[in-house]
């Protein structure tokens, strides 16, 4: 039996996570969410081997045991001194569980280079075409700190167990619409037959991976002995950019929609920055998990197309 804590596991990664941790009978799994950062059903954590608790993790406590920690927890909007207290948190059970820990990182912050395939070894940071009080910032650094600190940590604490993972760009069924991602906006926007808005001029560049294939990922670096180690977690076949993604969409929903480009700094504000092209590089992936992503950009499409239109029609007859 394992006995696994998923931290923030009412979101989008985590809901998938727990249903595919919840298909092994022998997982027994609690899940710590207030839900402050959630608008959808948390319709997979009903299984008889899932515990769901609504609560702030900072106040979490229990004599209960883990043997895996899943840190999730700290939505983008949250802000940075909230994210590193997640974390320390998270560190303190595991190291008192010896449970090994997950933390689920950003490619936020792969700084802009030619190198366009970023592996886990390049310079992370604030690019030098970044400067203090961009939107956004906050979350990408305090992300970064958060895996400085976990591997400075391993120097003082031998017993730590852990590995971070960077994932890059995740799109699957369940993500809300309304909640501003790019992939579910552009299809409700062409089911619709309305003009679908594209940031800057839509030559920026996206590798998507489906979120079953992060979550499988997850779980193969959970049980591998590594310790220690940043992976990069992408689909580099399913390059595309934003504007070409657009048109894929249309073409596949049929639709009238017209593709219209607009400034990310008019729709946020002037200092809202954004990393223009992320593409991992997942040799380490390969080499060390074995691993690699499977599901094709069309196939998730579809699936999240097909999805988006039941969901419509649900709520909309």
């Amino acid at each position: 039996m394992k006995r696994i804590l998923v931290t923030g596991g009412g979101g989008f990664i985590g809901r998938h996570l727990i249903k595919k941790l919840s298909e092994n009978p022998k997982n027994k799994i609690l899940v710590v969410d207030d839900l402050s950062g959630v608008q959808e059903d948390r319709d997979n954590v009903t299984a008889c081997n899932v515990i769901f608790l609504k609560q702030n993790f900072l106040l979490f406590d229990t004599k209960l045991k883990f043997d895996e920690i899943y840190h999730l927890a700290g939505s983008v909007s949250s802000v940075g001194y909230i994210i590193t207290a997640l974390l320390d948190r998270a560190i303190a059970f595991a190291l008192r569980d010896k449970a090994k820990l997950m933390l689920i990182s950003t490619s936020e912050f792969y700084e802009e280079n030619p190198i366009f395939d970023q592996p886990e070894v390049l310079a992370k940071g604030v690019p030098s075409n970044i400067t203090v009080g961009l939107d956004r910032l906050e979350y990408g650094i305090s992300k970064l700190s958060g895996e400085i600190s976990l591997t400075n940590r391993l120097r003082t604490e031998k017993n730590l167990k852990f590995n971070i993972i960077c994932p890059f760009n995740i799109i699957g069924t369940g993500q809300n619409p309304d909640l501003g991602f790019g992939i579910p906006r552009f299809i409700r926007q062409a089911l619709n037959n309305e003009p679908i808005t594209v940031y800057s001029d839509g030559m920026d560049q996206r590798t998507f991976i489906d979120v079953e294939d992060i979550c499988e990922a997850m779980i193969l670096i959970m049980k591998a002995k590594h310790n220690g180690i940043i992976f990069n977690v992408g689909n580099p076949r399913n390059k595309i950019t934003s504007g070409e993604l657009a048109r894929k969409i249309v073409k596949i929903i049929n639709s009238k929609s017209k593709i219209t480009f607009v400034s990310l700094q008019g729709l946020h504000r002037e200092d809202f920055a954004e990393v223009w092209d992320k593409i991992p590089n997942i040799d380490r992936l390969k080499s060390l998990i074995g691993f690699e992503p499977h599901w094709e950009l069309d196939e998730i499409l579809q699936k999240c197309i097909d999805e988006i239109k039941e969901r419509d029609k649900i709520f909309n007859t």
